[in-house]
């Protein structure tokens, strides 16, 4: 059996994996997000936090000085301290359940060269 679902529009992929590994690493030994599919996890102004690794460089963590700015139908905007290469990463609520998953910088319409918000897909 084999699981595979990819949205271009959204920007995300999930990929099934077996329990274990190649090397023997058993999944279940490590753990994983719940993704909660209920509405109201965030409003706008609240906090959120993003851990991350840019471009795969070691682990940084955008904590809670970020507000969302607007929450639409399929994304959240919010302000928040990223590097490229962070697509991909969770974005948390105060209570540390995910809320989107970090898609990409919003560019300034009247500056192409400076970002006014992050981009999130929302979870739900």
């Amino acid at each position: 059996n084999r699981f595979f679902i990819t949205d271009e529009k959204l920007d995300f992929t999930l990929v099934a994996v077996e329990e274990t590994s190649a090397d023997e690493a058993k999944l279940s030994d490590f753990d994983f997000l719940p993704l909660l599919p209920h509405k109201g996890k965030i409003l706008v102004g609240e906090h959120v936090s993003i851990i991350q690794h840019p471009s795969g460089a070691p682990k940084m963590v955008a904590n809670r000085e970020n507000k969302v700015q607007d929450i639409f139908d399929d994304f959240i905007h919010y302000e928040t301290d990223t590097q490229p290469g962070s697509s991909g990463s969770a974005v948390f609520n105060d209570e540390w359940m995910v809320i989107a998953l970090h898609h990409s910088g919003v560019p300034d319409p009247k500056d192409s060269t400076k970002y006014i918000a992050n981009e999130g897909i929302r979870i739900s």
